[in-house]
């Protein structure tokens, strides 16, 4: 009993958020990501989460039923406490396209006082001094990570009559696609996954098969029902209901329900095997809750539509009552409009009447207005013509005046032409004597130079 107690820890530990009732969980919302956020969900309990995917699935709170869960996988961390946990993929299928996401399923202890009896307890009940030391110095780590995370601490003291560990079962959305969390720096391997179910696994199913298991063992029990057990029994009954025709083993298969020491030689410590009748019992058992589910949605349905049946029916009689109203007041307004259609076609002759004298006063008014604006444009019409001819008889005036300007101008340029000839003709007869007397300057100067040559020579 004391070993069983101890080794309860072999779980990681983590912060547990504010704990709500079950009135709390009507009218909530799932814990679904935002699609730009980085950072995993809060976790909510099993329990209360199942309710919720269950109230918002009868009550078309949020499409829920439209989710279905395509594959599951069993993930194992090999390092420190060794922790496993199961990861639901689900896919929704509409006229937006397809979506995913990706579930978490935990189980761990509650309580922070509870992990650190354990961590100062437990290394005295494991034989080997390496052992000891290899599993003190986890559960060291796991007690420094609760505690700097800010873990909720119930207050009360481990004693002889606090034997029970409440477990806590979660679920958490996560970013990462295979389950780890974004603040846990270990990787986790792969122990098997299962996909292609013969039957449709729709989330309000798999939130009621997590919450069936949860609510078989409450308590946290290290040598039955820990994390491994958890895990183990989530996924035969999966398997066992709904037939996976795929069925993939990882590299941690061989390792699951187990505690394997850090040397080989020491092999490891197996806490939890396969129980195949405890795991048709509760396969059943969620059968049973489906079809009680399935029932009380018929139920629903069949009320509804009795519901709708008579509003149809109430509906009619309204429609009916409204008609007859209808019917009677319309009577009644043919029998008032025929009372008052002789006085209105009086009023409607005397009126047209009046619009007629209207109208043929209105007429002589504008025949007048036209006939005196037709004076006015015969009026204006003989201005223009007038203005006219007052402008042609200026233009014939400027053509005149130009004419005559033009012939003394010509007159003038004619007594340049004779004025430029006279002068060509006396520059002529000035060149022409010139040349004359320049003939005469050279023959009586060669006669000088011939009679001075002559004299010279005598």
């Amino acid at each position: 009993m004391a070993l069983s107690r101890y080794l309860a820890y072999f779980t990681v530990p983590v912060p547990q958020p504010h704990m709500e009732s079950l009135l709390d969980t009507f009218g909530l919302p799932l814990p679904w990501l935002d699609p730009d956020q980085q950072q995993d969900s809060s976790p909510i309990e099993v329990i209360h989460w199942a309710d919720r995917v269950h109230v918002n699935a009868y009550l078309l709170v949020e499409d829920v039923a439209e989710w279905e869960v395509v594959r599951v996988e069993w993930w194992k961390y090999l390092r420190e406490l060794q922790h496993e946990f199961l990861v639901l993929h689900l896919q929704r299928t509409g006229s937006e396209g397809s979506h995913t996401r990706r579930l978490r399923l935990d189980r761990r202890p509650q309580t922070h006082e509870d992990l650190r009896f354990a961590t100062t307890n437990l290394t005295q009940s494991v034989h080997g001094r390496g052992r000891r030391k290899k599993l003190g110095a986890a559960l060291r780590q796991e007690h420094n990570r609760l505690a700097t995370q800010g873990a909720r601490v119930l207050g009360q003291r481990f004693s002889d009559s606090a034997v029970t560990i409440k477990a806590w079962d979660t679920v958490v959305e996560t970013v990462s696609e295979t389950g780890q969390l974004v603040d846990d720096p270990q990787p986790p391997q792969l122990v098997a996954a299962y996909s292609n179910f013969a039957e449709h696994l729709t989330l309000p199913e798999a939130a009621r098969c997590a919450a069936i298991v949860s609510m078989r063992a409450p308590n946290y029990h290290v040598l039955l029902d820990q994390c491994y057990w958890f895990c183990r029994t989530i996924a035969g009954v999966i398997v066992f209901n709904y037939g996976p025709s795929q069925e993939d083993h990882g590299e941690a298969f061989d390792n699951r329900g187990k505690f394997v020491w850090g040397r080989a030689e020491w092999g490891s410590l197996t806490l939890n095997k396969d129980a195949a009748g405890e795991i048709e019992l509760l396969a059943r058992r969620l059968s049973e809750v489906v079809e009680k589910d399935s029932l009380s949605f018929k139920r629903k349905q069949e009320r509804e539509r009795q519901v709708c049946e008579e509003n149809v029916q109430r509906l009619l009689v309204t429609v009916k009552e409204e008609l007859q109203i209808e019917r009677e007041a319309d009577r009644e307004e043919r029998r008032q409009e025929r009372q008052g259609d002789k006085e209105e076609r009086r009023r409607e002759r005397e009126e047209d009447k009046e619009e007629r004298r209207l109208e043929r006063e209105a007429e002589a008014q504008r025949r007048r207005e036209h006939e005196a604006a037709l004076g006015t444009w015969d009026r204006r019409l003989k201005e223009d013509r007038e203005e006219r001819r007052l402008e042609r008889e200026a233009e014939a005036q400027r053509r005149r005046e130009h004419e005559a300007a033009l012939g003394t101008w010509l007159q003038g340029l004619q007594e340049d032409r004779e004025e430029r000839c006279q002068e060509r003709e006396v520059d002529k007869e000035e060149r022409r004597q010139h040349r004359v007397a320049m003939q005469v300057c050279l023959f009586l100067m060669f006669a000088a130079i011939s009679f001075i040559v002559l004299h010279i020579q005598h």
